[in-house]
């Protein structure tokens, strides 16, 4: 029931089209057509899954009888062709448009349902023969100023399936020469993107389906500052073949093989005064704006801060190795390990510097449990932290923090020697935050790890007559 409604359907508008011979095509009244803003990223590959924000127009070639503009008519620009000798197509074709645009370029896309695919003509780029193949094309009025003829500000963009392109421009100076057709050249050096993908078989017609097109036109290109209201003229097209050129004479091909259609039902077009009235709609958002900008400007800002950081985050990396850096046992002579140790009164001989590092040594294992810093040891034994580091580096030559450390260590060691627990809770007795950071710093300054030391190894006894 479906099918059959949908032939009604076929039926009506076949023998409407039919019934359109003397109609008006012009679009001069209607509605203007709205090209909407994209911000997204459209990649021109021929595949259409990039398209979210998009205008779309669906035409189809459904006469039997071909149209053109009464004052261009077939036979004036054809040299007396009878538009009744124009053979149909062997399948009629279906196309649905998508186009927007964004700061860079006005994007087209053309799905067309095609069930004979035909493109023998294939002599590269800037050939303009491919309008014999099947394909699409696009004219841009860039001024929405041309009339009754194409002028300079009027271009003409041809993409066949394989896809070749070429691009025409309208010619002032052949205006006067040429009465009935379109005044044009090609030859333009515009580079603009395109791509192709077919379901089917090219020359064949096996199990064909059709094509999609996809291009680009940068505005840069065709002098256009693109800018939300701006009006353009459009004409959006498709070329159409379903025979074989060898079957024919090359001088009579446009007659007699080819079937291309509009937008606005006609068939034979180039002419202004029947292309729709277009407008960019929406606009680039703050972000759109100033993208390209901002890009490059935080691309340089990205690369400073990033030095900067690589800079920074080395010397804090050798620094913090340097204030954590504990010397090994063997590094330090044994008479000045005296104030590192806990005694119950200070040594006699112990001079002035020595004196304070044992004052900083009994408030070191009073708090062993806590993690001192030290400027907190520098406040409570009444010096500067600069005079802290002096005398640490002039009596065991590392930081306050390696000499923190080295407290914390040497009471280590004798806590295992005594075997005063295990490892771990002799680690979290002195405020190390694990067992494990406890073993490498132990290591580092006894040569050993404190199971090591535990067990009795002969380095051990060695180590702790210097301790």
């Amino acid at each position: 029931m479906n099918r059959f409604f949908k032939l009604l359907m076929f039926l009506f508008l076949f023998s409407q089209c039919e019934n359109q011979t003397n109609q008006d095509f012009s679009p001069a009244n209607q509605d203007v057509a709205g090209i909407p803003y994209y911000s997204g990223i459209i990649n021109i590959d021929g595949k259409l899954n990039d398209w979210d924000v998009y205008g779309s127009t669906t035409f189809a070639d459904t006469a039997k009888v071909v149209h053109s503009p009464e004052e261009f008519s077939f036979e004036l620009t054809y040299d007396g062709l009878d538009p009744t000798t124009i053979r149909p197509p062997k399948s009629r074709n279906s196309t649905t448009a998508k186009y927007c645009w964004n700061r860079h370029g006005l994007f087209f896309s053309f799905e067309v349902a095609d069930a004979h695919l035909m493109a023998e003509i294939n002599k590269g780029n800037d050939n303009p023969e491919i309008f014999l193949n099947d394909g699409i094309e696009i004219y841009v009025d860039t001024r929405n100023d041309s009339k009754t003829r194409m002028d300079i500000n009027d271009y003409q963009f041809v993409v066949d399936i394989l896809p070749n392109y070429v691009v025409f421009k309208g010619d002032r100076k052949l205006q006067d020469s040429i009465k009935h057709s379109v005044p044009k050249e090609y030859g333009q050096n515009i580079l603009f993107g395109a791509a192709s993908v077919i379901s089917g078989t090219i020359n064949d017609s096996v199990a064909d389906k059709g094509y999609v097109i996809e291009l680009k036109i940068p505005f840069e290109a065709i002098g256009i500052e693109p800018s939300t209201g701006k009006l353009l003229k459009l004409d959006i097209c498709n070329n159409d073949n379903d025979f074989y050129l060898k079957d024919y004479d090359l001088s009579d091909l446009a007659k007699v093989i080819t079937r291309p259609y509009n937008w606005v039902g006609l068939n034979n077009f180039g002419f202004p005064d029947y292309w729709k009235t277009t407008q960019l709609t929406g606009g680039p958002d703050w972000f759109d704006r100033n993208f390209e900008f901002m890009s490059r400007r935080w691309a340089l800002f990205f690369f400073i801060i990033t030095s900067i950081s690589g800079v920074v985050i080395v010397f804090l990396f050798f620094s913090i190795r340097r204030l954590k850096r504990i010397p090994a046992i063997a590094e330090v002579a044994p008479s000045k390990l005296i104030f590192v140790k806990q005694e119950s009164s200070p040594v006699p001989d112990q001079s002035y510097n020595q004196q304070l590092l044992q004052k900083a040594t009994d408030y070191i294992l009073e708090n062993s449990d806590e993690n001192l810093n030290s400027e907190k040891v520098a406040g409570l034994i009444g010096v500067s932290l600069r005079k802290l580091q002096r005398l640490t580096k002039e009596e065991l030559n590392c930081t306050p923090t390696g000499f923190i450390y080295l407290v914390k260590l040497n009471k280590a060691a004798e806590l295992i020697k005594l075997k005063s627990g295990n490892i771990a809770e002799i680690a979290y007795s002195l405020g190390f935050s694990s067992p494990s950071y406890f073993s490498k710093i132990f290591k580092s300054h006894f040569g050993m790890t404190p199971l090591e030391y535990q067990k009795g190894d002969k380095s051990s006894d060695k180590n702790d007559t210097t301790v």
